[in-house]
């Protein structure tokens, strides 16, 4: 079994959505850091490692 804890967490309240939809700009800026972290993750596995920035 494989995990990996990413250091950037992303919570919201339904005070950050107008129908259904996200509209908080400080969250959608942390929703695309945890992307982006992800995406960096996802890239370097095939590798075998990850290099601490």
């Amino acid at each position: 079994f494989e995990a990996f804890a990413l250091p950037t967490a992303v919570y919201a309240t339904d005070k950050d959505f107008t129908d259904g939809v996200l509209r908080s700009e400080a969250i959608l800026k942390r929703v695309a850091q945890a992307v982006d972290e992800v995406g960096f993750v996802l890239a370097n596995r095939s590798a075998g490692r990850i290099a601490a920035e």
